[in-house]
């Protein structure tokens, strides 16, 4: 297992289907820094505008690659063939950032058919455009903060705006939808979804792009991904009848293995005095199934969270299994290399030395050295 940054590319694949992001670094750009086109990063349909007196400008605003309209009023946009839109996010600055009023209707988007179709600042106000009737979404939340019709001051921000009709296709991007309504100001990410994110799911999005741009500070003081951007654990494939091994070594001394193959054992061993009473390095077993019928034992010995951790993992399915196991590797473990080896049925694996008790009472002590001790009781 290994930890990175989560990034929109972890959007589960069947949220992102006919979803849309347009990142302006990707802009084709031609004289006087207009762009013609952008491609879509999800791969949906690109962004496009062939009349270059309608064409938006390619910047860097604030040390970040942006679409670029001008601050006073215009006819510029861009128009992509999107997916049945249910939720939008843009991050966007309306002209200098502290303005107190649309000085015109402003789009941020705007539907090419049908009602309603708008996103936009309503002139003479700080507020989205009300019309129920033609306006797509009426509130927006900026930097993942509660919903409300008043946006600005908007300085860099996330916008997110949501409405449960699909936005109708085509997009123009930064229109209002009549003359002299396009947006005033920079955007650096256009984000659009079929479906509407979980909340686990929109925490990482409003996470990574609030780090990206360095809006983490604008998070809510209660936001998961205020201090630190969201990570995501790859864990390794388990296939029951295969032979992967996964080894990790804590301290130096204990080890901790997984083996796939069917009828293998999990074993987890921690270095450290036991409390257990059995020795020294002594420790507790917990059966588990992951996968068929693949024996499963898990040692888990050494601190009571490692404990906990592997005691909560009987039961688990493969998913819970591999975040708990990430939580115990990350408690201290490193991953290393190594096949484990399975103790025998019956035995109890103490370090190097095996313990059988007979029919007849007799706990025999096997050593490394071979030599066997006995002991009635």
């Amino acid at each position: 297992m290994a930890s990175r940054p989560w990034t929109l590319a972890d959007i589960p694949d069947e949220v992102r289907a006919g979803g849309s992001l347009f990142e302006p670094e990707n802009a084709v750009v031609g004289g006087n820094n207009q762009i013609s086109s952008c491609p879509d990063s999800f791969g949906t349909a690109p962004l496009t505008q062939a009349n270059s007196g309608n064409q938006i400008y390619r910047g860097d605003r604030l040390g970040y690659p942006s679409f670029v309209w001008p601050d006073t009023i215009s006819n510029r946009f861009m128009t992509a063939s999107v997916g049945p839109l249910v939720w939008m996010m843009f991050v966007a600055q309306w002209k200098t950032g502290t303005e107190a009023v649309f000085s015109n209707n402003s789009g941020l988007a705007v539907g090419s058919t049908g009602n309603p179709s708008r996103v936009f600042g309503s002139s003479g106000t700080p507020n989205l455009w009300g019309n129920v009737a033609s306006s797509w979404a009426q509130q927006a939340s900026i930097n993942a903060r509660p919903y409300t019709a008043k946006v600005l001051p908007l300085p860099m921000s996330m916008v997110e705006v949501r409405n449960a009709s699909p936005f109708p296709s085509p997009m123009r991007l930064g229109y209002a939808g009549s003359s002299a309504t396009a947006w005033n100001g920079p955007m650096w990410l256009v984000l659009g979804l079929c479906i509407e994110p979980t909340e686990d799911l929109l925490a990482r999005i409003q996470g990574y792009v609030a780090w990206q741009f360095g809006l983490q500070a604008d998070l809510p003081p209660d936001h998961a991904y205020r201090d630190a951007p969201p990570m995501v654990v790859d864990a390794l494939p388990i296939d029951a009848i295969g032979s992967a091994v996964l080894s990790a070594q804590a301290g130096g001394r204990a080890a901790v293995s997984l083996g796939a193959r069917g009828g293998s054992r999990l074993r987890f061993g921690a270095g450290g005095r036991s409390k257990t009473g059995i020795g020294a390095r002594a420790a507790l077993s917990v059966g588990i199934k992951p996968v068929g019928n693949a024996g499963v034992s898990l040692v888990a010995g050494g601190g009571a969270k490692a404990r906990s951790l592997a005691g909560g993992m009987a039961g688990m399915g493969i998913a819970a299994r591999a975040r708990a196991m990430a939580q115990l590797l990350s408690s201290g473990f490193a991953l290393v290399t190594g096949a484990p080896q399975p103790p025998r049925r019956g035995a109890t694996t103490v370090q190097s030395k095996t313990r059988t008790r007979g029919p007849d009472g007799i706990l025999r002590t096997r050593g490394p050295n071979g030599r066997t001790f006995t002991r009635k009781t």
